[in-house]
């Protein structure tokens, strides 16, 4: 493993994640369960020596994050939370070149999607986070839309000591935010092994809980989007090109690559194949 992005040779190596399971919803089932209660779970998506190095990153770039979000005043209320991770080369790198559960996400958006957000949460036990309040992920409601999909990508153990994420079933389907004491009496605790990931519409109402266990647990929050959707942040801009021109096709169309409006005619005016507007 290198310290810079993969090149394609390196996407199939040992953090690739695993294929299909048995224990994991059929493409049926996960939009029955999309459509309903609103998430899906997928048991030991990596194994352990992807997740100790995904967390190693983790832990490194959150110490970076935190930096800047002190020295641009807006620390406050962001313990222990990064929102673009993709800022340079790191071995979270290798989860562009080899998404999991690609298939469900196509699913999910009925074809093709792009990176609208990956960021990351280390919650060291304090409350302090916005996270802890109820909210969805998206700034306006979508009803059936699709406009958006969570992924949540577990670096430990999900468990009630340790506060899991909770979400609230069904809350995808309703506009409004549900009153605190509904979401507290009726959340579900997303609880699962290290590994593991959770898919959820963003239309669901989720937070975060207070860590009890008096050690940090950490997870990837990765949200995708229908291309047209803008992201948080220009990632086609943020990689330096030189990163970028090693990572493999499938890699650059999720960062956005194929998404971008021209700025020429001469840039607009190309074969199918070279267009920055395929999607």
């Amino acid at each position: 493993m290198t310290d810079g992005a993969p090149s394609e040779s390196d996407a199939a190596n040992e953090l690739e994640p695993k294929r299909e399971s048995t224990s994991w919803p059929t493409l049926d089932e996960f939009d029955y369960l999309i459509m309903s209660r609103g998430w899906a779970v997928f048991d030991n998506v990596y194994d352990t020596n992807a997740v100790s190095q995904y967390s190693t990153a983790l832990q490194m770039l959150t110490s970076e994050h935190s930096e800047v979000q002190k020295d641009r005043g807006c620390s406050e209320d962001m313990d222990g939370t990064s929102h673009c991770l993709l800022s340079r080369p790191t071995v979270l790198y290798e989860i562009l070149a080899a998404l999991p559960l690609r298939d469900y996400v196509t699913r999910y958006f009925n074809g093709s999607f792009i990176l609208n957000s990956f960021g990351g949460v280390v919650n060291n036990g304090q409350d302090t986070s916005y996270l802890f309040k109820p909210h969805r992920d998206v700034r306006s409601f979508a009803e059936n839309a699709r406009l958006m999909l969570n992924m949540l990508v577990m670096l430990d153990d999900f468990t009630e000591a340790n506060g899991a994420t909770r979400l609230l079933a069904g809350s995808h389907r309703l506009e409004r935010i549900p009153p605190n004491k509904i979401f507290e009496e009726n959340a579900e605790s997303l609880k699962a092994s290290a590994g593991s990931i959770a898919l959820w519409d963003s239309n669901v109402v989720h937070a975060g809980t207070v860590n009890r266990s008096g050690k940090p647990r950490a997870c990837l929050t990765i949200g995708l989007a229908r291309p047209y959707i803008k992201p948080i942040i220009d990632l086609t801009k943020m990689i330096d090109p030189n990163d970028a021109k090693n990572l493999p096709e499938t890699a650059r169309q999720l960062i956005g690559y194929h998404s971008l409006p021209a700025s020429s005619l001469e840039e607009f005016y190309q074969p199918a194949v070279k267009r920055t507007y395929r999607e």
